[in-house]
């Protein structure tokens, strides 16, 4: 699977906390919406004033994301500009008689923000009208994801097998990157629906 399906969610714009805040909220429901069995999720009441959204209750999901806004917040005392991409990959057996796993990616998310100084007046607002973009744009088309058979593993005969995560749903990658990437910006412009510049 040499293409994957790419997305740009931003430019979202505001001070540090409410950016992190945005992110935490927007790789939640990316990885919510992507999770194939939803038995362990909750829904999360936001920092900002009156927005709730769905999460997936489990520690490395949580641990990864922590991680993301640690980084956010360290980077940020140097740097204005970040690009947090999360990118969604199957492992294939590679060469070698399949002793090697190779990742591909099918889906990547580029998540776009700008740390400013001070606080916008209306930042509810801008997350809500982000965040129902986002919600649009992840159920816009699922015909480009790999396919599982979740039957196998409905009729797995060890229950101590259907707790393992990583049998059922799709590995995923986060990472920060200081600065948007040319092709992000490129892909902006390119369309303009995506440059919300909120």
């Amino acid at each position: 699977m040499s293409n994957f399906d790419s997305h740009i969610v931003g430019i979202f714009q505001d001070d540090l906390e409410t950016v992190k805040e945005f992110v935490k909220i927007a790789i939640n429901t990316i990885i919510f919406n992507r999770w194939l069995t939803n038995a362990n999720y909750v829904c999360e009441k936001s920092d900002i004033k009156d927005i709730s959204y769905m999460k997936i209750d489990d520690p490395s999901v949580e641990k990864d994301i922590e991680n993301i806004l640690y980084n956010l917040s360290y980077y940020s005392k140097t740097c204005q500009k970040f690009q947090i991409d999360l990118d969604f990959y199957t492992k294939n057996k590679g060469l070698f008689l399949g002793f090697f796993q190779k990742k591909e990616t099918w889906e990547k998310w580029n998540i776009l923000v700008t740390v400013s100084d001070k606080s916008s007046e209306n930042k509810e607002e801008k997350v809500r009208k982000s965040l129902s973009r986002l919600i649009r744009e992840l159920n816009s088309d699922r015909d480009f994801m790999p396919d599982v058979d979740l039957e196998e593993f409905e009729n797995m005969e060890d229950d101590d097998n259907k707790n393992d995560k990583s049998s059922y749903n799709f590995p995923y990658e986060l990472t920060i990157n200081k600065d948007f990437s040319t092709n992000s910006m490129m892909n902006i412009f390119k369309n303009r629906s995506f440059n919300t510049n909120l």
